[in-house]
């Protein structure tokens, strides 16, 4: 075949344009380069690939050699294109899932359930409690989830009972007392008088009785309301079998005779942890929200009338937190409950304490 043939001819019409070519892939390159020399100066830093991202550059990079990615212009270093490649092979053939499956959040919560409300269960007593609620679970899981949960083991469980269980196991017969101050203008207006309320609240229907107020607060007040509310026929006092008190002075010999009998078990608080009498605590606070801000007694009298209504309206009109957003149960609530009519907002203490109700039901008559 000579030089002059048409096959030669063609064949050097396709190498002259196959360089052609390869000058405009160069160019093409080049500018690319360019560019990200650019964008690189722009940012300031390395851009920060996603892990999709991540996985088709260790593809592509793979495919080209050490000495070509060296020549052209990366967003990241070729050993950092090699170690993305090390990655994506590394996790292709390595499983994600190692040791035994973790026990489903549920189960977990019931297991600490129990460990929480019987202390003195220990693993393997839990273990079966589980069985027979349909659960296989090993005594060494059953120690892990505790452990992680912060429940100790068994007999430390049982000599750290905390003061929720404590309150818990006595909620339905818990009464609690506190004695709240109060500052009076006096006849010197440059300065207050204290004056002094006691108080008690059944846990677990929130009811609060005010069981005197005084300006001059000792003993021989103390013991006589102690008395009037250990010996009253009301239904307040049924059932009750701890009270809970702080260390006030107040609280003498013959007061906590008054209140110990009947067989009640007085529980006082440590010194410092007004949080152990929470309830009361709650109440009191609530009483300085809604009445202290407000009103100004000038007198014992004054007072007394104040807190008395402010018990009323607590005691049936007043919606609790703590029974979900109900009021304190009595027949009355549920007689009135479902009239119908017009919505009437009533109030007390002047315009301080409103109320509404339905028709011409007045709650608190």
């Amino acid at each position: 075949m000579t030089p002059e043939s048409p096959t030669a001819e063609s064949a050097a019409l396709i190498i002259a344009c196959a360089a052609a070519i390869h000058q405009d892939l160069y160019r093409l390159i080049e500018l690319q380069n360019e560019q990200i020399r650019v964008l690189k100066r722009i940012v300031g830093k390395p851009p920060r690939a996603t892990d999709p991202e991540k996985r088709r550059l260790a593809v592509r990079s793979q495919v080209l050699g050490r000495t070509i990615l060296a020549m052209a212009e990366t967003i990241v270093s070729v050993d950092t294109f090699r170690r993305w490649h090390r990655t994506l092979i590394a996790n292709t053939y390595t499983s994600h899932r190692r040791g035994r499956p973790r026990v489903d959040q549920e189960i977990e919560t019931l297991m600490c359930r129990l460990g929480r409300e019987n202390p003195a269960w220990g693993c393997r007593t839990i273990v079966d409690r589980m069985g027979d609620l349909g659960h296989a679970i090993s005594h060494q899981t059953v120690a892990a989830i505790l452990t992680r949960n912060g429940l100790p083991t068994a007999p430390e469980r049982e000599r750290t009972t905390d003061w929720q269980a404590f309150t818990e196991a006595h909620w339905p017969g818990l009464v609690a007392s506190d004695v709240a101050t109060w500052e009076v203008p006096s006849t010197d207006t440059r300065r207050t008088q204290r004056h002094h309320a006691f108080y008690a609240i059944r846990v677990a229907t929130r009811e609060v009785r005010l069981l005197g107020v005084t300006d001059r607060a000792d003993g021989a007040w103390v013991t006589p309301c102690c008395r009037a509310i250990s010996d009253a026929d009301e239904p307040f006092m049924d059932g009750v079998t701890t009270i809970i008190h702080d260390g006030d002075p107040l609280y003498t010999t013959a007061a906590r005779t008054c209140l110990g009998s009947d067989g009640r078990r007085l529980k006082q608080i440590a010194p410092g942890s007004p949080g152990c009498n929470g309830f009361i605590e709650r109440f009191i606070g609530t009483t300085r929200r809604e009445v202290g801000r407000r009103i100004i007694p000038f007198s014992v009298d004054a007072l007394q009338r104040t807190l008395r209504q402010h018990i009323t309206y607590y005691n049936h009109v007043r919606t609790h937190q703590g029974l979900h957003g109900r009021r304190i149960p009595r027949p009355l609530h549920d007689r009135f409950s479902a009239s119908d009519g017009e919505v009437i907002r009533r109030s007390l203490l002047g315009n301080a304490l409103g109320y509404y109700t339905k028709g011409c039901v007045n709650i608190v008559e």
